[in-house]
């Protein structure tokens, strides 16, 4: 395997891209003190993992490497070196014939890295480039100093290097770490004696507690699940019931804006007819005027008429005066005639009269019975509203139950309300679930809905040592930085993901922010929902 090609661009003086290609032999570099030929075996080196500046002859920092600006190009903001090996004649420890390799950094000091154009961590590209002998710390590059260092060290010394260039360095690394990964186990091991003595004088109690906890845990899962359902009944007998009132009370609400209606519309017609009662009144007023007067008239008439009949007795023979009698006897019968009209009159309007008196009380007994009606349906409202208020306050008792932890174990609200331990409250607390899932998912979580997550071991640790200080009990923590999703694989998703009954896994059906993700993944991301059980065996005998 030989090196092929490099390709530079930002990298101390290469501005622009810059490609040297290698054929087969030798292949030499010249030119004037301070054209860039060092910054190519830099370029090298910093590409196979070099991580100290002084040895790539920067100043400070690794940024120092970028381009810096000239008089003609502006500064950079990136560093990229691509090496390129041709290793067609020896793959032994490789398939591919082509080896690349490639190093980017940022100005904030980003560094990234690619492996045959993947992008892969620092370790595993040392790893790799030591089984091809083409590790930073071989000796693939040796400077004039190097050189003089072979010639004039000591023969031992001399024969680590033949070593090194045989490809003994790897072996050496390995040697290392091994001792090191075994030195280690020494002393857990040595570590675990230590508490194996120290806790077997403890096993027996610790046995016996264990035990009793077991139990307790047992009883008390039993119990917080049995008070949940009995909450869950509760507030849902709650809700139909105040829906049921909430309906019914609208009704009555309706009925009484309708009877307000009716009896308005009623008072309406009722003062309508007491008008037209009164002009009636009025008009037969008039015509009893009318009458009294057409009677006092008759009257005057009569006595005339007795006048003239002592003056035929008399035989009066004037003949004025027997005119004058033929015109009282004609007044006489017309005004009989209009006494006889003006009677009729008055009966029918007597009659009209008690018509209306009928309406008028059949309106004001309606009245009555509407008022009374609409008294009923106010204090049936007036209850009706006390109920609400009564349920309504009851709902919001358990929903300050809820909000206040009443329901968690004791161990879990103790360390949710100790502000000195960071956490982000339980899984039950950062979710949402719609309505119909809640069933399914609260099965799904079971007692992992009272799990606390927290950022770090570190503040896990933190909590777990405050509830052992102070014999508070246990609590199951979820660390975001060490907990990792398993997801179901696509393949199996789309598989049965038009199968009769399949609603979805479980993990998508709550709302949660993304930093959880991972915690929700990993307890729910395996879980399947389906509508019921005869499906669900189906979907499993699938799978």
């Amino acid at each position: 395997m030989y090196l092929k090609e490099i390709r530079a661009q930002g990298f101390k003086s290469f501005a622009n891209l810059t490609r040297i290609e290698f054929s087969d032999g030798l292949t030499g570099i010249v030119g004037p003190n301070g054209s860039g030929k060092s910054n190519v075996v830099d370029a090298i080196r910093w590409v196979l993992g070099e991580q100290s500046i002084k040895s790539l002859r920067g100043d400070y920092v690794m940024t120092d490497v970028i381009f810096s600006g000239s008089k003609t190009k502006n500064p950079a903001n990136i560093a990229t070196v691509t090496l390129i090996f041709d290793n067609s004649e020896s793959n032994n420890f490789s398939e591919y014939s082509e080896i690349e390799i490639q190093r980017k950094l940022y100005r904030d000091g980003t560094n990234e890295y690619y492996l045959h154009q993947k992008q892969c961590r620092l370790k595993d590209i040392t790893d790799f480039l030591m089984e091809s002998g083409l590790a930073k710390e071989g000796l693939n590059i040796i400077s004039q100093g190097k050189i003089d260092e072979i010639i004039s060290s000591k023969p031992a010394d001399r024969k680590v290097v033949f070593e090194e260039a045989a490809g003994v360095l790897k072996y050496k690394k390995k040697k290392e770490e091994t001792f090191r990964k075994l030195e280690k186990t020494n002393d857990n091991i040595n570590r675990i004696n230590d508490i194996i003595f120290e806790i077997e004088d403890r096993l027996k109690p610790l046995t016996r507690e264990k035990n009793k906890a077991e139990k307790y845990l047992k009883y008390n899962e039993n119990l917080k699940n049995k008070e949940i359902a009995l909450l869950a009944k509760d507030i849902k007998n709650i809700n139909l019931l105040y829906e049921e009132k909430k309906s019914a009370l609208k009704d009555y609400q309706e009925e009484l804006v309708i009877l307000n209606s009716n009896v308005q519309l009623t008072e309406n017609e009722s003062q309508t007819e007491k008008t037209e009662n009164e002009k009636i009144n009025q008009e037969l007023a008039l015509q009893q005027q009318k009458l009294l007067e057409q009677t006092t008239l008759v009257e005057k008439i009569n006595s005339e008429k007795k006048i003239l009949i002592e003056q035929q007795k008399y035989q009066v023979a004037d003949q004025k005066l027997h005119n004058n009698l033929i015109i009282l006897k004609e007044n006489q019968l017309n005004i009989e005639n209009k006494q006889e009209k003006i009677k009729h009159e008055q009966a029918s309007l007597n009659v009209k009269k008690e018509e209306i008196s009928k309406v008028i009380n059949n309106i004001n007994e309606e009245v009555k019975q509407l008022n009374e009606k609409r008294n009923k349906i106010q204090i049936e409202l007036a209850s009706y509203l006390r109920e609400e208020q009564i349920l309504k306050a009851k709902i919001e008792r358990n929903k300050e139950n809820i909000d206040n932890n009443s329901f968690m174990p004791a161990a879990v609200t103790k360390v949710l309300a100790n502000r000195q331990l960071n956490s982000h409250g339980t899984i039950g607390q950062v979710i949402e679930v719609a309505d119909n899932y809640n069933t399914a998912i609260s099965v799904a979580l079971g007692g992992l809905v009272n799990n606390v997550i927290v950022d770090n071991e570190t503040e896990a640790k933190q909590a777990i040592n405050y509830l052992k200080n102070n014999n508070l009990g246990r609590v199951t923590f979820q660390p975001l930085s060490v907990i990792k999703g398993k997801e179901l694989p696509e393949e199996v998703i789309k598989s049965i993901c038009n199968q009769k009954g399949f609603i979805d896994v479980a993990a998508n059906l709550i709302k949660y922010e993304a930093k959880y993700h991972p915690v929700m993944t990993n307890i729910l991301g395996r879980v399947l929902v389906v509508d019921q059980i005869d499906n669900a065996n189906k979907i499993a005998h699938r799978l």
